[in-house]
């Protein structure tokens, strides 16, 4: 970008996620709509310059079940309850990014995500598999990429962050009912 001219995207405020580019007569807009979760999601989300609850404008989910081998989603539904959306930012906001880093050499799944899709395989009365993804709608109309969240796993598994704690894992179900 050197030697250009960049300039925010009016309607979104100070919303980094969509920048347009000048050099001489050219422009580009460039748009992001995926969160870096990398140091957390309260990090990523400021990215889009959503620092609390209040800069989301809903949650959108889609819960898949398997029947017989096949996911079929059997829930779709959008949350703007205020107070449920700000109990949700509060907990994704606690969860801590998987440090990678951090694995052996050619290794890509932490252990415990490993360990806990053996319990799940190996369980004679598992729980019933529910996969959602979540999507989350900003206020400035910014339609960020899709969650994952597998509650089953272990305490609950988010993409890409540590196993969610008990409590995180149980307030989010609850939301998600």
């Amino acid at each position: 970008l050197a030697g250009v001219d960049v300039y925010y995207y009016a309607p979104t405020g100070k919303n980094k996620a969509f920048i347009i580019v000048k050099k001489g007569n050219q422009c580009s807009i460039f748009i992001s709509d995926g969160i870096n979760v990398s140091n957390g999601f309260k990090d990523g989300l400021s990215f889009f310059d959503v620092n609390s609850a209040d800069g989301i404008q809903s949650i959108e989910y889609k819960m898949s079940v398997s029947d017989g081998g096949i996911m079929v989603i059997t829930k779709d539904e959008v949350i703007t309850d205020r107070d449920k959306i700000n109990t949700f930012y509060e907990v994704i906001c606690e969860l801590n990014a998987e440090d990678y880093s951090l694995l052996p050499e050619h290794i890509g799944t932490p252990q415990w995500l490993v360990d806990a899709w053996e319990a799940y395989r190996n369980n004679p009365n598992p729980p019933q598999r529910e996969d959602y993804d979540i999507i989350i709608k900003l206020n400035d109309g910014t339609v960020l990429q899709s969650i994952s969240y597998q509650p089953y796993l272990g305490n609950g598994y988010i993409h890409t962050m540590q196993e969610l704690t008990p409590e995180q894992n149980s307030t989010l179900r609850q939301l998600l009912s």
